[in-house]
């Protein structure tokens, strides 16, 4: 354009041509493009470009045209209903600038703030909602966006009033769960079951089933939003359930934690004359009395029967090594003196002592003339079994 009016017949100088062309563009009359990008004076190198030929040959001159009546009613009609906005300006390009404001303010910007906060999520097995409303929404976007012509920019726009009246209800839909509560209800309701999973997976009881079922249907739903304010009721019913589940095999438990604590008592009190093996026994009692108080306090069924199998291992290790130490006793010398010079402590030999039927038999039923019951027989075995470990105290028995 500058070599053509800078010729003959008109011979304009070069900036009185660029001072008609500013002229024209804020009139609105014509825009600068350099490739598909606008040029405007908002541009830093704006005015340094149109002074040198070399970057001037790179500008490309758009005449604006005039807007259909219809079109900008329309268009009009349409930005008012769909984002409140009054005001939309005169041509093609103020209103395909308002489109492009409006998309990136109501839609890309939170799509980008909602796939942040997804990748947040606390488990694969129950992902965030809201997938295929974000895919829909954003393929939609992208496709209006990339229309470079402004008037082909509106008109698309405008063709596409129903698919922005569905983004506008999923971008309300999804905004309500990601930046509002639900998501929070949502993420607790995870953790809940993440707590926990290993419980559930033991747990054979019908109602903590059910309401588990309850509670994965929801958060696996495509679109759970409605049925999220269920949650709190249901993973508060899920953890009483549980936790009536977990004292009830607590007390199970405890019979067999009674059984343990008994052995090791007629342990302490069969070596009670052998001090180093009884206070060998007083120091793992520290062990097995910590074992035990987390039983009564923890509240995971997995934690309490790894804690049970702990303490049958501690009560065997404590055995085992008492009769180590028996033994070893026995094979030093039956004086030791403390070096200390005190009155030496004497490790007892066995002696070899015979048991005749008799002698069984009147250990066994002790007065009794009949055994009736099954606590009866509990009784009966459980004093024959105080009588023989009172005899192998000081004896090794034989049977006659």
């Amino acid at each position: 354009m500058i070599e053509k009016f800078n010729a003959v017949p008109y011979g304009w100088s070069e900036y009185d041509i660029i001072g008609l062309i500013l002229a024209l563009m804020h009139d609105g009359k014509v825009n600068l493009y350099v490739g598909d990008e606008r040029f405007t004076p908002a541009h830093p190198q704006f005015f340094d470009r149109l002074s040198r030929i070399s970057e001037r040959e790179r500008i490309r001159i758009i005449p604006e045209i005039e807007v259909d009546p219809k079109i900008k009613k329309e268009f009009t009609s349409l930005m008012r209903e769909f984002f409140g906005r009054q005001e939309v300006g005169e041509t093609y390009q103020d209103f395909a600038e308002i489109i492009q404001q409006e998309i990136n303010e109501r839609f890309t910007m939170p799509l980008e703030e909602i796939r942040s906060r997804r990748r947040e999520s606390k488990s694969a097995d129950y992902p965030y909602p809201g997938e295929r409303e974000i895919n829909t929404i954003s393929m939609g976007v992208q496709k209006l966006l990339q229309i470079r012509d402004a008037e082909q920019l509106v008109n698309k726009f405008i063709e596409a009033q129903d698919e922005i009246d569905q983004w506008l209800e999923m971008i309300e839909k999804l905004l309500g769960f990601y930046k509002k509560t639900p998501i929070s209800v949502f993420d607790d309701a995870v953790s809940t079951l993440q707590l926990y999973q290993n419980d559930l997976i033991l747990i054979q009881n019908s109602d903590v089933q059910i309401i588990k079922k309850q509670i994965t249907d929801i958060l696996t739903k495509q679109e759970p939003y409605r049925d999220i304010p269920k949650l709190p009721q249901l993973i508060n019913e899920l953890e009483e359930k549980i936790k009536a589940e977990v004292n009830e095999q607590r007390k199970a438990i405890q019979v067999q934690v009674q059984t343990l604590e008994e052995k090791l008592v007629e342990l302490k009190d069969y070596y009670q004359h052998e001090p180093s093996i009884a206070h060998y026994i007083d120091a793992e009692w520290q062990t097995f009395n910590r074992l035990k108080s987390n039983i009564v306090t923890e509240t995971s069924i997995v934690t309490i029967r790894a804690l049970v199998q702990q303490l049958n291992e501690h009560a065997k290790r404590v055995q085992d090594r008492a009769k180590q130490m028996e033994e070893e006793l026995r094979k030093k010398p039956p004086t030791v003196v403390d070096s200390d010079g005190d009155t030496p402590s004497v490790v007892r030999e066995k002696t070899t002592k015979k048991l005749s039927a008799n002698e069984l038999h009147r250990m066994f039923f002790n007065g009794r003339t009949k055994i009736e019951t099954q606590q009866d027989l509990d009784d009966a075995l459980k004093q024959l079994r105080t009588n023989l470990i009172r005899e192998l105290k000081d004896h090794i028995l034989e049977i006659e």
